[in-house]
């Protein structure tokens, strides 16, 4: 890895946004480390990212979303314009509004969006 991509995941790690990477086939090829405080503040022990990296994440998104979410990453792979998305993912007890930021890694011919 390069200098400058060594000091941009330095900065992904320590964002408190969610945020991951995904190659072309959706399967997960990166987590932060808010993705792990956000899994285990919510009795989601099996999504800490050691256990899940190359993981399709279309299998943890509900059926009736998939088609909506390949369509709107599609997008963006294929214009290579980011996408904004603002959506509620609440728990019983907890109101959670969230807003997803999609865009294209650098080296967007190798690599499918990055989420956050």
């Amino acid at each position: 890895m390069q200098s400058d991509e060594l000091t941009r995941l330095a900065a992904l790690e320590k964002d408190p946004a969610v945020i991951y990477a995904v190659d072309r086939d959706m399967r997960l090829m990166y987590c932060n480390a808010a993705w792990d405080r956000f899994a285990l503040e919510n009795g989601g022990e099996d999504w800490l990212r050691d256990r899940n990296l190359s993981t399709d994440l279309m299998a943890v998104i509900p059926p009736p979303l998939r088609g909506f979410y390949c369509q709107a990453w599609a997008e963006v792979r294929r214009t290579g314009r980011p996408w904004d998305h603002e959506y509620e993912c609440s728990s019983p007890g907890l109101l959670r509004r969230f807003h997803m930021h999609v865009t294209l890694l650098p080296r967007a011919c190798e690599h499918g969006p990055l989420v956050s």
